[in-house]
């Protein structure tokens, strides 16, 4: 009997009580218990604190070429009469120029991180909704809209596609180097390997078995013995447990997973300012490029959804403080 099977079985025979969509079973991967050296909050701790030194050098750059500008406008008086690139000398053209330039850049390296940053903080928050929503009774927040209720639905929404399987998150290997991404696939790994220490899972899948050769798939419960009845009962907190972890462990590597293009989104929008300065339409095009020659995967290039998806849904910092300002709130 493969993993599906079993975990369709337990959900007609625990009378579809079980609302995860992981599979588990005799053919589940056999993992090694790995160590817990690597911490998710530690890591994303770092991620976060990393990212923001980022932002604040990027905004400091840009408040510098901001302020030479103010400098250069306020040099000496100008003709109100006439444009003021027609009254300048071809020194101060050539510096307004490049200030103008640095600024445009400046400007859209200030998205970009401040795209990353909350990427950061949503990932962090949507583990540990993930650690809760393996938790008994779990409900997602009934607040629609609020970012908990948001996060919640992608997490659990996902869990039909987009997934990994236990044998690749169990294959999972941890990188020397403890960022938040690798935090979560080992932990990941690690509920995939905890399945097997839990007390009784062996002789639950046995008793299964047994059931499902007597009762058919799903259970025929009207025909069972008061004796498989009991079993059938005994049964149940051992693999709702079992379902648990492997549904936790298809959480964080899914979240790992988001981390990882996330980073790489990055990585081909600062290429991008890099090759053409102040060109927005440029950072789509490296992005295309990196799908192409295939140094982002299909797979990657599909999770691009979900980060955009929570980029209108929950937006940036910088673009929350523009619609503030006073100038936005006039037009």
């Amino acid at each position: 009997m493969s993993a599906k099977q079993l975990c369709l079985l337990f959900a007609g025979a625990m009378f579809a009580a079980s609302t995860s969509t992981a599979s588990f079973g005799q053919d589940r991967p056999k993992a090694t218990v790995p160590g817990k050296a690597c911490e998710i909050a530690a890591a994303h701790g770092a991620e976060w604190i990393a990212e923001s030194a980022v932002s604040l050098r990027v905004l400091q750059r840009n408040s510098a070429a901001t302020d030479e500008m103010q400098k250069l406008m306020d040099s000496r008086s100008w003709k109100p009469e006439v444009a003021v690139g027609e009254q300048m000398t071809p020194e101060e053209a050539n510096r307004f120029g490049n200030l103008q330039q640095q600024m445009k850049s400046g400007l859209l390296a200030m998205l970009m991180e401040s795209k990353r940053e909350r990427d950061i903080r949503i990932l962090g928050r949507m583990a540990e909704i993930a650690q809760e929503a393996s938790n008994p009774g779990y409900a997602p927040p009934q607040s629609a809209g609020s970012e908990d209720h948001t996060l919640a639905l992608i997490l659990l929404g996902s869990r039909d596609k987009l997934r990994a399987t236990s044998q690749e998150i169990s294959n999972y290997a941890p990188n020397k180097i403890c960022d938040f991404k690798g935090s979560l696939a080992s932990e990941a790994a690690l509920s995939i390997a905890e399945i097997d220490r839990i007390y009784g899972i062996n002789e639950a899948l046995r008793d299964l078995e047994s059931l499902t050769s007597k009762y058919g798939k799903p259970l025929d419960t009207g025909k069972m013995s008061p004796d498989d009845v009991r079993t059938r009962d005994r049964l149940y907190p051992v693999l709702q447990m079992a379902l648990a972890k492997e549904a936790l462990a298809g959480d964080l590597y899914f979240i790992s997973q988001l981390e990882q293009v996330s980073k790489l989104m990055l990585e081909s929008r600062r290429a991008a300012l890099y090759e053409a300065p102040g060109d927005a339409d440029k950072l789509g095009l490296v992005w295309a490029e990196w799908v192409k020659t295939g140094r982002v995967t299909d797979r990657q290039n599909e999770l691009t959804s979900i980060l955009n998806y929570l980029n209108e849904k929950i937006p940036p910092e910088i673009i929350k403080d523009l619609e503030a300002s006073p100038n936005a709130q006039n037009h």
